[in-house]
């Protein structure tokens, strides 16, 4: 019986994680949402003809 009350007291693996490596998943977390978000930047870059929009903005002969 004392047995099984102890083992009830027992931490779990999920609460006895090392503050470390809930940071090394946070890094993967921040670095995975820098290369979404820059991939999205660079493919709406190259979709909406951005730099051409740009170098052709100040033109003054042009006519749109």
């Amino acid at each position: 019986m004392a047995e099984q009350g102890t083992r009830l007291l027992r931490p779990t693996p999920e609460v006895t994680t090392h503050p470390s490596e809930s940071m090394n998943n946070a890094d993967f977390v921040m670095v995975g949402l820098f290369v979404i978000v820059w991939a999205g930047a660079l493919g709406y870059w190259h979709i909406a003809k951005v730099e051409h929009r740009w170098d052709h903005a100040g033109s003054p002969t042009e006519t749109n």
